[in-house]
């Protein structure tokens, strides 16, 4: 192997790594919005920046969620498994990028992030 060689494979992963690090560093996009829906109908949406050190309490058929908010992202509290038997939406952790959901299925409970600048990824047929 020549000494161009070893340049040449030097550039291309120190590239490969400085495309990798971008994904990680946040943009200055639109604050995302959590679009909060029980049983298919909005019950409220909250502003991820603003809404910072915040809890939020919905009311379920069978209890009460509570929604946690810190530094521009949103989790689920967790409930009691008589509410949520399973308790995957509290184990799904933070969420802060749109399209990125948190889902309760027995409470048909449904935190969505979304922006202004949603952009389709992929369209089929």
């Amino acid at each position: 192997m020549t000494d161009f060689d070893k340049k040449l494979i030097l550039i291309l992963l120190l590239s490969a790594a400085l495309l990798f690090g971008l994904k990680f560093i946040p943009s200055h996009a639109e604050a995302g919005i959590a679009k909060v829906e029980l049983q298919g109908k909005t019950v409220g949406k909250y502003n991820l920046s603003s809404e910072s050190g915040k809890t939020v309490s919905i009311n379920l058929p069978n209890g009460i969620a509570q929604l946690e908010f810190k530094d521009g992202a949103v989790r689920m509290l967790p409930m009691s498994v008589t509410v949520c038997p399973r308790q995957i939406c509290f184990h799904t952790g933070w969420i802060s990028r749109s399209g990125e959901t948190i889902i309760c299925i027995p409470n048909q409970l449904v935190v969505r992030i979304i922006t202004g600048n949603n952009r389709i990824d992929a369209v089929t047929r």
